[in-house]
């Protein structure tokens, strides 16, 4: 296209030919926005420059010194890096002012979204389109191992094993558990405490070998204390508790429980 530019195109001394001919041009120029492959020569700024080898509306600067870009006129997007979060006044882009498809991953630099750009609250469970992490559901796929065995002679509820559970633990879980007895006459007691009160049935055995306790157990959230409390019957010698290899299960073995 023509960017060709004439800037003086009128005296009494000029052809008027040629004058009118120039102006024709001119016209020609600002009808193209200046269109071409190149940079139009000898700029002036806040001029318009249709950059054709790269589909890009663009505009000098105020001091003349580059090019900006301002449209794609091919996509008919914003050109890329044209706007930034200091650009943006608050709450001028919005869910409701965004079509569905208008910003994809192609269309966002590396690094371009971050942590510290994202306010508090900006993004939750609610807005997203599918639940990312669903609660936990009680099954047969272990996901926390806490083995080591533990013994107590307290006649009373006392703590044996203990584990914290973290990130994206709400919901329900599989508690499994053995233990045992030291004397087979006398009786030791076990169950399933939350940041230390009971949520589980009370779990007996005699056996001088492990017996294997199971239960489901609802309500747990991330940050819980899953503990395990024991006590066994007075009597003559008053027998050891014994508690070890304690397991946290879940329906899905895909599903990533963070437990400490």
């Amino acid at each position: 296209m023509t960017q060709g530019w004439t800037s003086d195109v009128f005296a009494g001394t000029h052809i008027a030919q040629t004058d009118l001919q120039n102006i024709e041009t001119n016209f020609a120029c600002l009808r193209s926005t200046f269109s071409g492959s190149s940079a139009p020569a000898s700029p002036v700024g806040y001029q318009f420059w249709g950059d054709s080898a790269n589909t890009l509306l663009k505009i000098r600067d105020s001091s003349n010194a580059s090019w900006l870009s301002l449209f794609n006129c091919n996509t008919g997007k914003i050109a890329t890096g044209a706007v930034s979060s200091d650009s943006l006044a608050a709450d001028a882009v919005t869910s409701a002012k965004i079509a569905s498809g208008a910003v994809d991953t192609s269309e966002l630099a590396d690094g371009a979204v971050t942590e510290d750009k994202i306010e508090d609250g900006a993004v939750s469970e609610a807005k997203l389109a599918a639940d990312l992490y669903p609660d936990m559901e009680a099954g047969d796929f272990t996901v926390h191992y806490n083995d080591a065995e533990q013994t107590t002679t307290s006649t009373t509820w006392v703590k044996l094993k203990e584990s914290t559970l973290g990130n994206r633990c709400e919901g329900e879980l599989t508690v499994e558990l053995k233990g045992k007895s030291e004397y087979s006459h006398l009786t030791v007691y076990f169950r399933v405490y939350r940041n230390g009160v009971a949520v589980g049935s009370t779990q007996s055995t005699n056996s001088l070998t492990y017996d294997t306790f199971t239960e489901d157990i609802s309500g747990w959230s991330d940050g819980d204390a899953l503990q395990i409390y024991g006590y066994t019957s007075s009597g003559a010698g008053t027998p050891k508790a014994y508690v070890k290899e304690l397991r946290l299960k879940v329906d899905d073995p895909s599903r990533a429980v963070v437990v400490t």
